[in-house]
């Protein structure tokens, strides 16, 4: 069995048509923050400076609601970066819990609230009431050219005052791009990215490797293919898109081999399977 992670992945050297060609695959999941081990996380200040920000304030419990855009609409995009930040937020608590977002979306598929309402004085009042928190994180997104700019903010639950703010920048390339549309539930509410807010890794039953041609080789045709690949509940590859490619012959090749993969199904926090987006690289090197 072959599992999927956040990390460098090679294939073992008797998958390799036992010759000197390499065929290198790297899963990317969430983001271009989390591919490498190791590598840091862009919102990992704001998420000490906001963890601070409620060690101050004597905050028991605080709730990361989804970040909204300009226009304060819940989309796919805020809501992953919403499920990145509470996932690093939550690994810097002190003296206080944070709020199961799985409990969040519960409360938006309830209709009790909106989103919207995490920026009104009365909505913070309803949410703290309804998920016994003192604090919220809120979000608000806005384009730059090719990136997005996350203003994050700490408000008090009771008076609403904003207790403090941290801001930072998410390029758009296509490894981040490649995690949408998010695969999501029949009521548009819950999106699902591969380990945040419950829901777990794809773990490959059946993960052939893409063909390296004797004709590439000998060419010494080299180079990486990005492709973006939804696999449902049932863990079939389904809508792959080629988000970059090397040469057409490989990236046929990739495509063919991606379409036969076969994954166990993802499941959601109570068990359940799920559909999933996510990005996949082949990198095919002679070196």
């Amino acid at each position: 069995m072959l599992f999927l992670a956040t990390q460098t992945m090679r294939i073992p050297r008797l998958a390799l048509f036992r010759a000197l060609p390499i065929v290198l695959i790297l899963c990317l999941f969430g983001g271009p923050r989390s591919i490498a081990a190791g590598e840091p996380l862009l919102h990992k200040k704001q998420a000490d400076r906001i963890s601070r920000a409620a060690q101050a304030a004597h905050l028991r419990n605080v709730l990361v609601a989804d970040f909204l855009d300009s226009s304060g609409a819940r989309t796919d995009r805020g809501v992953f970066l919403a499920a990145e930040f509470a996932r690093t937020f939550a690994e810097r608590t002190r003296d206080f819990s944070t709020v199961n977002r799985e409990k969040w979306d519960l409360l938006l598929e309830s209709r009790s609230i909106v989103p919207g309402d995490v920026v009104r004085p009365d909505g913070l009042r309803r949410i703290g009431a309804a998920l016994g928190c003192d604090g919220v994180v809120t979000g608000s997104l806005s384009q730059q050219n090719h990136s997005i700019r996350v203003v994050i903010s700490l408000r008090e639950v009771s008076t609403g005052a904003e207790l403090a703010t941290a801001d930072y920048e998410q390029k758009q390339d296509l490894r981040f791009e490649g995690n949408f549309p998010a695969a999501h539930d029949p009521s548009g509410i819950r999106y699902y990215f591969v380990g945040l807010d419950g829901i777990g890794q794809p773990k490959c039953i059946r993960c052939d490797n893409p063909f390296y041609s004797s004709e590439a080789r000998a060419k010494r045709i080299q180079g990486s293919v990005l492709v973006s690949m939804l696999i449902d509940s049932k863990g079939d590859p389904e809508q792959l898109q080629l988000l970059a490619g090397s040469d057409p012959r490989l990236d046929a090749n990739v495509l063919v081999a991606l379409k036969r993969w076969k994954f166990e199904p993802v499941l959601d926090p109570s068990g359940q399977p799920v559909p999933l987006r996510f990005c996949v690289e082949v990198i095919f090197s002679l070196s």
